[in-house]
């Protein structure tokens, strides 16, 4: 019987140490689960993302952003925008993860990016222009035509009239069009990023290309006139949708 004891110890004792590295290799995936999307994580991460985050549902986040650093607060933004893609920072979060939504995500990555001006990195693009002049304009802003990723794309540039708070403006229109590019339906017309500076020195939202033009031109090219209940249902369904998230 002790002999079989004595069989039994190393193999116990390599069962228990098999079991260890499995498990530490199973928490070290969990925590750099991110490493994939080139995201900066640490030991220290979960609990710097839980803070934040709690700081924005609690109205305290102003104070709480000044008690980081600006990288700190960068790999915050960063995580909740690759939360919002469907990544693997919800492994970071605790075991309650699931009851964080994604309307909460994105509240905390607005509130946050808008106080402090930090954005998600990729948010911000550059395009090249196909021409200085504008292709069309509308009653609010220009459109230019570009090319982004081999893909031709519409730059909307907002007219902002003099003596109309040009800066708070342009970072009020930044912080909405974060809002935009989280919205992810086929009633939406998709936002691929900002472009900073190649309009006029100004940030521009930057759209895929549509051939047939906005919805005046595209009812038009119909050649006859469309079903109104039909048309009230394409512009209410994205205001909907917008309110919900």
């Amino acid at each position: 019987m002790s002999c079989l004891r004595l069989l039994l110890t190393p193999a116990r004792f390599i069962l228990l140490f098999l079991t260890s590295c499995v498990s530490l290799v199973l928490n070290v995936f969990k925590l750099f689960g991110t490493y994939q999307t080139g995201l900066k994580v640490d030991a220290n991460t979960p609990h710097l993302l839980r803070q934040i985050i709690d700081s924005v549902r609690d109205g305290d986040y102003e104070a709480e952003i000044f008690k980081h650093t600006r990288d700190d607060v960068q790999r915050v933004v960063d995580l909740l925008q690759d939360l919002l893609d469907g990544g693997r920072t919800r492994n970071l979060l605790d075991e309650d993860s699931t009851k964080f939504s994604r309307k909460r995500a994105c509240s905390a990555l607005v509130h946050i990016s808008e106080f402090s001006h930090v954005y998600p990195r990729g948010f911000f693009i550059k395009v090249e222009l196909s021409s200085p002049r504008p292709e069309c304009y509308g009653s609010v802003s220009d459109v230019y035509i570009g090319t982004y990723k081999g893909q031709k794309v519409a730059l909307r540039s907002i007219r902002i009239r003099p003596g109309y708070g040009h800066h708070r403006i342009r970072e009020k229109l930044v912080s909405q069009a974060l809002l935009w590019q989280q919205l992810h339906h086929p009633s939406i017309f998709p936002l691929l990023g900002v472009d900073p500076d190649t309009v006029c020195n100004a940030p521009v939202l930057v759209q895929p290309f549509v051939e047939k033009g906005n919805i005046r031109q595209y009812i038009h090219s119909l050649g006859q006139k469309p079903d109104e209940s039909q048309l009230v249902t394409w512009v209410s369904m994205p205001l909907v949708i917008i309110r919900s998230r």
